[in-house]
């Protein structure tokens, strides 16, 4: 409200700046005198100044009248990078043994009774890294390429990056084909989304007897097939060598 009336007022007070400041009126018409006429460029420069006091001061009745400002909204696209060393096969092996506690939940959910859908949610909120996205981010981070400085430096000016690349049709910095780090973030999201969903429709399978289970079988699918996705981009070698370790 305050902002809206100082706007109102703003071509009011240019006005009678013009027509009341002393003699400022007549003496650009006229020389006045005793007094040496004044240069435009001065003349404009007491206008100039004149308003930018009262938009410095507008701004700040507004900013104060609209309270305190807001947190800001951090939207994230990169991940958020964990020190130490990527690929090491005992992180590899975290997510191969959660894939068996995926495929576990994901046998329950197809058998459709209330019992086996009871157990799967139980099985998810017993997961410490099924349980909060923190800890599953945190598990895929680990094994996961690191992002490389030239990403970082891109990502950090992506508007200056995109428009000069969009101005003058040069791509020459961007990827031709995505990384394997920007692959393993996708699939990464992709199964902590379809992970989300699940324990979502799972919680209103249980309150909701005799619902369709169709949702929950989706996404207890999509879970399954972003940690193949994801673990298709490790060496087989190593997957097979962690797959046979926990297996004895």
């Amino acid at each position: 409200m305050v902002a809206a009336a100082l706007a109102r007022g703003l071509p009011r007070f240019v006005f009678l700046l013009l027509l009341l400041e002393p003699q400022k009126a007549g003496a650009w018409r006229r020389p006045v005198p005793g007094r040496a006429p004044q240069p435009p460029a001065a003349r404009r420069g007491v206008v100039d100044r004149a308003l930018r006091s009262f938009s410095a001061a507008a701004i700040g009745v507004a900013l104060a009248a609209a309270g305190p400002r807001p947190a800001p909204v951090a939207a994230r696209t990169l991940p958020q990078g964990v020190g130490g060393e990527a690929g090491r096969p005992e992180d590899l092996a975290r997510i191969v043994e959660l894939q068996g506690v995926v495929a576990e939940v994901a046998a329950l959910v197809r058998g459709g009774d209330a019992a086996a859908l009871k157990r799967a949610q139980a099985l998810l909120a017993g997961t410490e890294t099924l349980a909060s996205r923190k800890a599953f981010e945190a598990l895929f981070d680990a094994y996961s390429d690191r992002v490389s400085a030239k990403t970082r430096a891109m990502n950090s000016v992506a508007f200056v990056t995109y428009y000069e690349e969009a101005r003058y049709n040069d791509t020459r910095l961007e990827d031709k084909e995505p990384t394997r780090q920007a692959l393993q973030y996708q699939f990464r999201n992709e199964a902590w989304i379809a992970l989300d969903n699940l324990q979502a429709e799972l919680a209103y399978l249980g309150s909701s007897p005799g619902a369709d289970e169709g949702d929950a079988v989706k996404y207890a699918a999509a879970l399954e097939a972003a940690f193949v996705s994801y673990l298709k981009l490790a060496p087989e070698g190593d997957v097979a060598e962690v797959t046979r370790a926990l297996r004895r």
